[in-house]
């Protein structure tokens, strides 16, 4: 009979285990590649894994033994924080004050971690002895605190912290081993920097169950040892009953080609000239991304894959990835980031919290205006197509700011639609064509329907967010936004995206393209997952049917998405490796470029804690007899955990480890906005560990070259325009030395002879453009096509217009405008561009220099109808000057904006005091009125200003409107100007200097009046309605520099006379005919006299696009061939 031996249960739990060695590592990045490693020879089983990974084994294996509660989400903790420091915080503490805010609960919630960390209950924190200082903020948090633990005990939850320590007591109290670990005959700690006493608690709970090795790094200087001294003393302090693991101390400098400058840093050994390390100096942050991304095409040129260079920041945060990014895809470069980009800045998630927002501000006109405007939205029509620009004109016509002042939306539409049909019936009862004053009409009419649309839309928007529950459950919440998102078509038109002509060709502008939608589609994504987990969370804490209010239910949305990541970027494989330095730890790449080396970056300034000083926290520590929180040690003091600062030089050395071949430093000289920035003292300690001299060290700044030299291209685009620069660009304007001219005729020939050759001739022509813009500019030349001057089709186009003959007179003020800067004339007459109006409460400049115009012009035809002229002085005056302003400025609010109810009022009593300051300063000149807003050149009124050419052949017709003219006792005119300026303005305008250059009215308006009363005496003079004074008039206030007669000559044999005079006296007539001859060739360039209150600025920049349409997204937007319009 066979004999078979029966193993008890002792002897099977002492069988042992079958599996590979479980290596424990910080993040999946790490775990990935050692899987690699591991590949060849293959072992089955498990053999790395995450810390994280392990921490949730050891507390799912509680749960399973329920020595455990439930770990509560994110979500439901913030909740709960949220209303326990609402309700609990105490009053007689200093935090009552910030109770509400959302950070205090973040920051309760990180203090409650943290004290998990340090082993330590928010009941034991309230029994330490700690000094009365500290006892002031300690006490209240961890009374807080407390109450935060008994919530969340009565709910059977807890926060993963607690959860971890509670999974280490039962482990340590004989519980099961994870099946994880189980199968392991040996775990090793690998790379693990952040060692906490819960962590050390777990190593020591299961080194007493099995093998466990922990992994530190050790160097001789004691700046690197800083960050590890303490986590060897508290594995060193285990001891006794408690299981110790086995401590592996190792030198990560140890065979690395960097190993002589690795131990030279920071107080080592001496210099190690000649080690593989560059440094490199930049001009500016994108200079930087430039740099490095050169650096990194050379290296792939010269064989390294390029999934073995890595790319290290302290932080990749603040647009430090996108920058990279971003040099990387220009020369083609395939990146890979394995973080993710916050969700909450994406453009959906804001769109969507704008959105909520809009209610509690009472919908703020440019809130409205984001939402009426966006390409991430289809809002409906109501009747009447319109461009998204139209409604935004016609909002800021009607001057709304939000839906609570002055009746909101729907009053001041409803008032500027009014206004609008009232001006066209004023203008139209004017006119005296009677089928202008039916266009007139019909513009009004057009006018009001779209005023009614937009009415209709920003309606409709309101209801719809209204629509939005005041109170609900947050289930509720998430399900009515994301169905009113639903019906405003964000969800179709991101899973449409935007088809743009050549959207389909391949190039920079298509990839940002799809990037930017898969972003967004992402995002729409996140946003439905917050809204749904934030539902699970209410229900975890058994709150699922609690109602919140809209703002409860916004900030904590916002909570959630501030957490929330988008999937990582980049390529899949194969790819530059995106990652900052805590991540490099324990890794090998062949290549380590690290980047942003400046004060205050790398390192790292230290994060101030919220709560608690560095005073606190070591008062803690000092209680407590051992480290709880990470602190600063005090003078003569061990550190019992080390705080983050002295993390810094060892994540740097550790970085510059993983270099299996070279490490490459950057930093840039200067911040984005070109102010000197201050390089890191690392850069100092590689200097020194170099051996570098002055000299060396200053060679290592890369030269100032946005174009990259002719040998340092790494893409078609910098080849490109290393081409256009030496081939086209003037020498005066270059930074960097241009190359011999056989050279540069080579190499733009060879790069013309390639299959960029097409682009080149595009460069060509654009770079001829530039040319010519900066010598017009400059005076060297004549403007041309690309520098002001219309030619051709153009030019006939705009002939009409420039013959000002009798049925479209000239005016002064075009005369003025192109005297000022031709480019304001091209784009006011001739391209019809209209000055926006800024939204004001008060009433602007303008309105208040026309209405204080039209009641000037009603009062004085009031006295001049009841035969009360010229002005005497009496209060009866003043009477009808009251009475008719009142009547004018109710008409000129019913047209016009005039601001806010209350400030208007007191905006008519201090014009109708302006007026009177006016009217009594009149009576004393003498003169009497009897021409008031006198037109000429119109339809119905005096004959137009004729002004002959020089050879007489041809007559310009000059139109008007004076806005009055007197009559002296000796029969003498004299024009009248009101100006909103002060007096000292007019009196500059009345200066020989400022004659013609622009000043053309007064001289003009003279004209007239000598054109039709050849014989009488005229003059002109100005009077300012803002300092109520009469300016000297023109006659006097040039005659020292300018004939008057001369002056306004007009008949063409005379005028021939005077310019064959020595020193040839100015003269009206020549100077009118020169401005119409430069418009009639078309020239319009922009040579201002001036650039002040110009609102042109944006669109009459010398240089506002790259060389080559195709780096400024591809040739999508460029006319088609044999429609180019010349850009000025």
């Amino acid at each position: 009979m066979r004999r078979v031996a029966q193993l008890s249960f002792d002897d099977a739990r002492r069988k042992a285990p079958i599996g590979p060695p479980l290596t424990v590592l910080p993040d999946a990045a790490r775990v990935e590649e050692h899987l690699v490693r591991r590949a060849t020879p293959f072992v089955a089983g498990q053999v790395a894994c995450t810390l994280l990974q392990l921490e949730r084994e050891l507390v799912r294996n509680a749960r399973a033994d329920g020595a455990c509660p439930k770990v509560a989400s994110p979500e439901a903790l913030a909740l709960l924080f949220r209303d326990v420091c609402r309700e609990e915080t105490p009053r007689e503490g200093p935090f009552w004050g910030i109770r509400d805010q959302p950070g205090f609960a973040r920051a309760a919630q990180d203090l409650m971690s943290a004290l998990a960390q340090g082993l330590i209950e928010p009941a034991e924190l309230l029994r330490l002895p700690l000094p009365e200082t500290a006892r002031e903020r300690i006490v209240p948090l961890a009374t807080l605190l407390v109450r935060a633990q008994k919530a969340l005990d009565r709910r059977g939850l807890a926060d993963p912290n607690r959860a971890l320590r509670l999974a280490v007591d039962a482990l340590a109290d004989g519980g099961a081993l994870p099946p994880m670990v189980r199968s392991a005959p040996e775990l090793t700690f690998e790379a693990i920097l952040d060692w906490t006493p819960l962590r050390v608690r777990m190593v020591a709970a299961l080194a007493a169950r099995m093998r466990v090795r922990v992994r530190l790094p050790w160097s001789a200087q004691p700046d690197l040892r800083e960050a590890v001294e303490p986590a060897l003393r508290a594995f060193e302090s285990l001891g006794g009953a408690q299981a110790v693991p086995d401590l592996e101390l190792f030198d990560p400098a140890d065979g690395s080609p960097l190993e002589g400058f690795l131990h030279a840093l920071f107080g080592g050994a001496g210099p190690a000239r000649g080690a593989p390390v560059t440094l490199r100096a930049c001009a500016s942050p994108a200079a930087q991304a430039r740099e490095v991304a050169r650096t990194c095409a050379d290296l792939i040129a010269a064989g390294t894959p390029p999934d073995s260079i890595a790319i290290a920041a302290r932080s990749l945060a603040g647009g430090v990835a996108e920058e990279l990014a971003c040099a990387l895809e220009r020369l083609e470069i395939p990146w890979r980031e394995r973080r993710g980009r916050p969700a909450l800045p994406a453009p959906p998630v804001q769109l969507a919290l704008r959105i909520l927002a809009l209610f509690e501000r009472h919908f703020p006109r440019e809130e409205l205006e984001q939402v009426l405007s966006s390409r991430l939205l289809w809002l409906p029509d109501h009747g009447h197509p319109m461009a998204p620009q139209t409604a935004l004109r016609r909002l800021r016509e009607a001057h709304v700011r939000d839906d609570a002042l002055d009746g909101g939306y729907a009053e001041r539409l409803r008032a500027l639609a009014a206004r609008l049909v009232a001006r066209a019936r004023s203008r139209a009862s004017e006119a005296i064509d009677p089928a202008a004053a039916a266009s007139t009409l019909e513009d009004a009419t057009r006018a009001a329907a779209e005023v009614g649309e937009v009415a209709a839309r920003v309606q409709s928007i309101l209801a719809d967010v209204r629509s939005l529950p005041d109170r609900a459950t947050l289930r509720e919440h998430g399900d009515a936004l994301l169905a009113l998102l639903d019906r405003w078509g964000m969800p179709r038109r991101l899973r449409r995206g935007e088809h743009e002509p050549g959207s389909d060709e391949p190039g920079p502008f298509s990839r940002a393209a799809a990037a930017a939608l898969a972003r967004d589609q992402a995002a729409l994504r996140a946003l439905e997952e917050a809204c749904r987990t934030l539902a699970e969370g209410t229900a975890e804490l058994g709150d699922a049917d609690r109602a919140f209010s809209r703002g409860e239910w916004v900030q904590a949305l916002t909570s959630v998405l501030g957490a929330a990541s988008l999937p990582a970027g980049g390529a899949r494989g194969g790819a530059v490796q995106l990652a900052e330095l805590r991540e490099l730890t324990g890794r090998k790449f062949d290549q380590v470029l690290v980047v942003g080396l400046l004060d205050g970056e790398l390192p790292a300034t230290p994060a101030v804690d919220p709560l608690l000083s560095d005073d606190d926290r070591r008062a803690v520590n000092r209680a407590a007899g051992r480290g709880v929180f990470r602190a600063p040690a005090a003078d003569g003091e061990a550190s019992l955990l080390p705080p983050r600062q002295s993390e810094e030089p060892l994540l740097f050395q550790l970085g510059l480890c993983a270099a299996g071949r070279r490490a490459w430093l950057f930093w840039p000289r200067a911040d984005a906005r070109g102010r000197q920035a201050l390089r890191s003292p690392f850069v100092d300690e590689a200097v020194r560990a170099l051996g570098l001299s002055l000299e060396e060290d200053r060679a290592c700044a890369a030269p100032l070259s946005p174009v990259p030299g002719v040998h340092a291209c790494r893409s078609t685009a910098d080849l490109l325009a290393r081409a256009a620069l030496e081939a086209f660009a003037d020498p005066a304007w270059r930074v960097s030395a241009p190359l011999p001219r056989h050279e540069a005729w080579a190499l733009a020939a060879a790069v013309a002879g390639s299959p960029l050759g097409a682009r080149l001739s595009r460069v060509a022509r654009a770079a001829a453009a530039e040319r010519e813009r900066l010598r017009a500019f400059v005076g060297e030349a004549e403007p041309g096509r690309f520098s002001g001057k219309l030619s051709g089709a153009a030019l006939e186009a705009i002939a009409q217009k420039v013959r000002f003959g009798p049925d479209a007179p000239l005016s002064a003020h075009q005369l003025e405008e192109h005297a000022t800067c031709g480019f304001r004339t091209l784009a006011h007459k001739l391209l019809g561009v209209e000055q926006e109006e800024p939204g004001e409460d008060d009433l602007a400049a303008r309105e208040r220099g026309s209405l204080l115009h039209r009641c000037l012009d009603a009062f004085f035809r009031r006295l001049d109808e009841e035969g009360r002229l010229p002005l005497r002085g009496d209060p009866g005056e003043l009477e009808t000057l009251t009475e008719v302003a009142a009547e004018e400025m109710e008409a000129f609010a019913a047209e016009e904006h005039v601001g806010r109810r209350a400030l208007w009022e007191l905006r008519r009593n201090e014009l109708l005091r302006t007026l009177r300051d006016i009217v009594e300063a009149e009576t004393r000149p003498g003169g009497r009125p009897i021409e008031f807003e006198r037109r000429f050149g119109y339809p119905g009124s005096w004959e137009a200003l004729r002004i002959p050419d020089p050879t007489g052949a041809e007559i310009a017709f000059v139109r008007g409107a004076v806005d009055r003219i007197d009559r002296d006792a000796g029969g003498s005119l004299l024009v009248i100007d009101y100006k909103s300026s002060s007096r000292q303005t007019l009196s500059r305008k009345l200066q020989p200097a400022a004659l013609f250059a622009p000043e053309f009215q007064l001289a003009l308006y003279t004209a007239m009046l000598r054109q039709r009363e050849p014989s009488t005496d005229v003059d002109a003079a100005y009077i300012s309605l803002r300092d109520a004074e009469r300016s000297s008039k023109l006659g006097d206030a040039i005659a020292s520099a300018v004939d008057f007669g001369a002056l306004l000559e007009m008949d063409p044999l005379r005028r021939a006379a005077l310019r064959r005079l020595p020193g040839p006296p100015l003269n009206l007539a020549d100077q009118v005919w020169s401005r119409i001859g430069k418009m009639r060739r078309g020239l319009f360039p922009v040579q201002p006299l001036s650039c002040d209150f110009c609102e042109l600025k944006p669109a009459c920049r010398i240089v506002a696009l790259p060389a080559d349409p195709e780096e400024n997204g591809g040739s999508a937007g460029a006319p088609a061939p044999g429609n180019e319009v010349p850009r000025v």
